[in-house]
């Protein structure tokens, strides 16, 4: 994960059962650490496809609390 901006996250190495919106939006995972504006998942470019298996990334923008 890194941090573009102070509302601004991206993040790599997401599971495929992760990689929604629905799901990176919830209390589970990023819904608890404020309220998301906006979730762009990446699933066109897959990562460590022949290394452990298939992992996405996303951009998190979020309003915090």
């Amino acid at each position: 994960m890194r941090v573009i901006q102070k509302t601004l996250v991206y993040v790599i190495g997401l599971a495929p059962e992760v990689a929604s919106e629905e799901k990176l939006k919830s209390v589970d995972y990023f819904g608890q650490y404020g309220i998301l504006t906006k979730v762009v998942v990446n699933t066109n470019n897959v990562y460590n496809a022949t290394r452990g298996g298939p992992s996405y990334s996303a951009y998190i923008t979020l309003t915090l609390t």
